[in-house]
């Protein structure tokens, strides 16, 4: 029965979107209309944004490209159709508001509110080209690949600072933009994030994430949840850019959480990649200990970041480290 309404909850919520969707195509073929759109759905802003196309879609709406203030955003319009998502989407509001300074998190720009059949939130957020996994299928060289983790973990490291938990960390939620031959990244998608009081671990949290990229101590009930769960989380993605291929959960990610780790003893010559091997330092010393089972044997945010810093200070040319230097730097004014 529970599965029968589950599967009438999602083909409404398909529909509803085909519904969205064609109306707002129907808007961007006719541009005149968008102001009258707006007027008539009670969606007050400073300047109407002007729709581009749709660039997205998810589980509860769509994400439109679109010019708000001369300057290009993304605009992610959710249907709110129950009352617990009315209460997910004002948290993820609320977190958003917390990032407006970050360079790795998502920033928010603006919301509103509209009616159509059912509510709309509107929220314009910055407007990035891509998410991850188009980079861990673009060949790319192992300077970008340390660039890009070294972001992240000070965007994990920024969350913990404001004691919050982002629960579903995998490449959809990592949007990123190229700039001078760098990717500049973002962590986005707050949905599903926990905030933390006192403590540095929860129990008060539904289960959530994605399978492939869920620490052991998500799925176990007895377990409390804290800050390293988005490391096992982020371990599995580092893997994936690493070895250049997303990787399936029941051949590659299930003998990992098994302890059996023989696919990163492999070493290959991966062809979209721009090296020659595998690095044993990022596997042997930063992978491994990210994705232990155990999570207190994980090491937290701040202790990658000094790892990496070290090791690429020891080996590589002062002008190579530059950026690392910057970002470790800004971790380290945190303590």
């Amino acid at each position: 029965m529970r599965q029968t309404q589950q599967t009438f909850q999602k083909d409404q919520i398909e529909q509803d979107q085909s519904i969205l969707k064609l109306q707002l195509a129907r808007l961007i073929q006719n541009k005149r209309n968008i102001k009258k759109f707006y007027r008539e759905k009670g969606i007050q802003t400073i300047s109407t944004p002007e729709l581009i196309n749709i660039i997205g879609k998810g589980s509860f709406g769509l994400v439109i490209k679109a010019i708000y203030l001369d300057k290009q955003v993304a605009i992610k319009i959710i249907q709110i159709k129950e009352e617990i998502n009315i209460d997910k989407l004002k948290q993820e509001q609320k977190l958003l508001e917390k990032f407006q300074d970050s360079k790795y998190l998502l920033n928010l720009r603006k919301t509103a509110y509209a009616k159509l059949s059912s509510p709309l939130l509107f929220i314009f957020t910055d407007l990035c080209e891509g998410e991850l996994t188009d980079l861990i299928n673009k060949k790319i060289s192992k300077k970008q690949i340390i660039s890009i983790m070294v972001q992240l973990l000070v965007g994990l490291e920024e969350l913990q600072q404001m004691k919050i938990i982002h629960v579903d960390i995998k490449p959809q939620n990592i949007l990123y933009n190229h700039q001078n031959g760098n990717y500049q990244v973002k962590i986005a998608d707050f949905g599903q994030a926990k905030q933390l009081q006192d403590k540095d671990f929860t129990d008060n949290l539904t289960r959530a994430g994605t399978l492939k990229y869920t620490s052991k101590e998500i799925l176990n009930d007895d377990e409390k949840i804290g800050y390293k769960s988005d490391i096992y989380s982020l371990g599995i993605v580092f893997i994936e850019l690493i070895f250049g291929r997303l990787f399936d959960y029941q051949q590659d990610i299930k003998p990992l959480k098994q302890g059996k780790w023989d696919i990163l003893s492999q070493r290959p010559k991966v062809e979209n990649r721009i090296f020659d091997k595998i690095d044993d330092f990022l596997i042997e010393k930063i992978i491994k200990n990210m994705i232990q089972s155990n999570q207190h044997e994980r090491k937290d945010s701040h202790e990658l970041l000094s790892l990496i810093f070290q090791e690429f200070l020891t080996n590589h040319q002062q002008t190579q480290i530059s950026f690392y230097e910057k970002c470790m730097d800004k971790v380290m004014n945190q303590f």
